[in-house]
């Protein structure tokens, strides 16, 4: 990149490129634009004033979304100024000499080591949890479907 600033034409453009950023861009988008607009209208027959209007309308329309977008920029500038300035200002960081964690109490059972005991109950209960399921669902698809025989009327009754 510095080689580039070093070339005699390409070297002023990138230095403006690099000092105002936003108004950069701001022409880019807009010739890429007008550009666009010239080519696909190119043939619709606008007058003159049609033209200078569209145009027009197209630079302000390519400020407005390099405005836009700048807006997050700002932010992030702010925010990184804002945790620049609050890191800063905090104190260094003390640290205490960790105490070891309580032992067990009474109250709480202790785990086995490998285990393979609480795993054992567990399955256990598991497959008698999916018995159990399995039957409710086997009543249930078993059960006929209520039709809600509200809605059927006899022939009967209508005479």
């Amino acid at each position: 990149m510095e080689q580039m600033k070093e070339v005699p034409v390409l070297g002023s453009v990138l230095n403006i490129v690099d000092t105002y950023p936003r108004i950069s861009a701001w022409i880019v988008l807009s010739v890429g634009i007008v550009g666009l607009l010239v080519y696909e209208a190119r043939d619709v027959g606008l007058s003159a004033g049609n033209w200078t209007a569209l145009i027009v309308a197209s630079i302000i329309v390519a400020g407005l979304c390099i405005w836009i977008v700048s807006w997050e920029d700002e932010d992030e500038t702010q925010d990184a100024l804002l945790v620049k300035s609050k890191t800063s200002e905090m104190p260094a960081a003390v640290v205490e000499d960790a105490s070891p964690a309580p032992a067990a109490t009474d109250d709480a059972p202790a785990a086995a080591s490998d285990g393979s005991a609480n795993s054992d109950d567990s399955a256990d209960s598991k497959d008698s949890d999916d018995s159990a399921a399995d039957s409710d669902t086997s009543k249930d698809s078993d059960a006929p479907a209520d039709s809600g025989g509200d809605d059927v009327k006899d022939s009967d009754e209508d005479s």
